[in-house]
């Protein structure tokens, strides 16, 4: 059997096929979009292709997709952008779908499953965020922003405020040089600290931080991963960081009184 000899393409065949071709940064990131649906499905065995799937893409990703993504301003950096935005989103939306069937009166092989494919995809989304958006990238751009970050209340804010305001200027409402020197630092800094990535995450991949923040047999097994989602958790929305801390307390001490309570058992029984 001979072989066929393929035919030659001429330029302008040449050229469009380049159009046509994909970068690798592109092929990334659509599988993502085409792959990250699918784990709502409820094919078991699908569901396992799909994560070894996305594992490997992940791996492309930390190569071909740069965080600085996000500071893109040409038509395909924004192309890419929202695609990521998009594909967020579909992950916030599939860990909140299995979480919410967990424990909602199924067969306990149907719950089961639901909470393995919730830790798969919470686990690749932390992962992914880490690669793409990393939380240093996430920090306070003003002052305001500032005392909304630490909690400062309003009557801390106004002290401080009366403070700069004093020092910048003196009695005679001129300003004093070396306190705009150090203002100007103050901004300088705070310009330097501000996110390379100008994004608002979506509400759905927020939501299921938090979701992820509070489950706590997940934090017990992936700390390092749960560690990750409070310091993003305390970078993009205080309010539901300070819900956390405070339930992360209020376990903590029924913990410890619990604790208590079985030591003076221990030591009543002990004694009689």
């Amino acid at each position: 059997m001979g072989y066929m000899d393929l035919p030659e393409l001429g330029n302008e065949n040449s050229l469009e096929l380049q159009f046509q071709q994909l970068s690798l940064p592109q092929f990334c990131v659509a599988i993502l979009e085409y792959a990250v649906p699918l784990l709502r499905t409820g094919s078991k065995k699908m569901i396992m292709q799909v994560l070894e799937l996305l594992a490997e893409d992940l791996l492309l990703i930390v190569d071909a997709v740069s965080e600085d993504v996000w500071e893109e301003n040409s038509l395909f950096g924004l192309e890419l952008k929202e695609k990521l935005l998009r594909v967020l989103d579909s992950l916030g939306e599939t860990i909140s779908y299995h979480q919410s069937n967990v424990g909602s009166g199924a067969a306990d092989s149907l719950i089961l499953h639901h909470r393995m494919v919730f830790i798969s995809v919470s686990l690749f989304t932390v992962r992914l965020l880490q690669t793409l958006l990393p939380v240093e990238k996430i920090q306070f751009t003003t002052i305001k922003e500032y005392f909304e970050f630490k909690n400062i209340s309003g009557a801390e804010e106004r002290i401080i405020s009366m403070v700069i305001w004093k020092g910048y200027h003196d009695e005679n409402g001129t300003h004093c040089t070396p306190v705009v020197s150090a203002l100007l630092l103050v901004d300088a800094i705070l310009a330097s600290a501000a996110p390379k990535a100008n994004i608002v995450l979506p509400e759905s991949l927020l939501a299921a931080l938090f979701v992820l923040s509070v489950d706590m047999p997940f934090s017990l097994e992936y700390p390092s991963i749960h560690d990750s989602v409070t310091a993003y958790l305390e970078q993009i929305n205080s309010e539901n960081y300070s819900i956390y801390k405070q339930a992360s307390e209020l376990a903590y001490s029924i913990e410890c009184t619990c604790n208590f309570m079985l030591d003076v058992d221990k030591e009543v029984g002990n004694f009689f």
